[in-house]
């Protein structure tokens, strides 16, 4: 199921009633893996060596799969000098030093020690490994639902949390004093961004397209809720409907069609 964030009211940029976010369930279980994982949030799931905030982390928690599942490549320091690159995705590899070298179209190059240092020497850096074989990840990716289902079973296993525990995009009081959430059916990732589009005037100036609205869809959650427009209105309360039966695509006005 998917959640829709509503926009109440007037404002200056968007209109009442326009879809403000979508959370699909991938994106819900995404932000909630990522607070269950975090360094900051949860330090014992992301354990260091030495310094409490500078010392490397510990390779095979659940934070380094997050890392892994986040992010397209994997290094890791084999010399004081090179670093192999392997695709996670691909596992081709490709070994990196001071000496540059083309790859990927481009040449590049990495000064280890450097590098290593300079992260070191923030907190909450997310360096693993021990000195001299240190292991870090990068060029973030979307992990795919099924990867974060896995992870969210060792996640389980590991901690207290629990995944039946953490279904509802988190959202502050006031975000939800000022806007209306509502369960939505289920959505592609495709689908949600394009309920999140604007409209564009692209035949004045093909090159230069004109925002129009900041929304292409919108909901009239008053004739949808009538017996709860006082509530919904009024900036003081909080209506979250997540609760209540979802929506489907029926209920979506799009403005674009005349």
């Amino acid at each position: 199921m998917a959640e829709l964030l509503l926009q109440v009211g007037a404002h200056p940029t968007y209109e009442d009633g326009d879809i403000l976010h979508c959370f699909t369930d991938r994106r819900i279980l995404h932000v909630h893996s990522q607070m269950a994982c975090s360094p900051r949030v949860h330090p014992d799931r992301a354990p260091r060596t030495g310094h409490a905030t500078r010392g490397r982390l510990v390779r095979g928690s659940v934070f380094e799969d997050l890392r892994a599942l986040m992010c397209k490549y994997r290094f890791e320091r084999i010399s004081r000098h090179e670093v192999r690159r392997t695709d996670l995705v691909t596992l081709n590899e490709e070994i990196f030093s001071n000496t540059p070298r083309t790859v990927d179209g481009r040449n590049q190059h990495i000064a280890v020690e450097l590098f290593v240092n300079r992260r070191l020497a923030h907190d909450n850096h997310y360096i693993f490994g021990a000195p001299g074989a240190e292991v870090w990840y990068g060029l973030t990716k979307t992990p795919s639902l099924s990867e974060l289902e896995d992870l969210w079973t060792r996640i389980e296993a590991e901690t207290s949390d629990l995944r039946s525990a953490h279904t509802k995009y988190p959202l502050s009081p006031r975000e939800r004093a000022r806007h209306l959430p509502i369960a939505h059916e289920d959505v592609s990732e495709q689908q949600a961004a394009n309920l999140v589009e604007p409209i564009h005037d692209n035949e004045t100036d093909p090159d230069h397209p004109i925002l129009l609205k900041k929304r292409q869809h919108g909901m009239d959650y008053a004739a949808i809720y009538p017996t709860k427009v006082t509530d919904i209105t009024n900036p003081k309360k909080i209506v979250d409907l997540r609760d209540e039966s979802p929506r489907t695509a029926v209920d979506i006005i799009d403005k674009a069609v005349k």
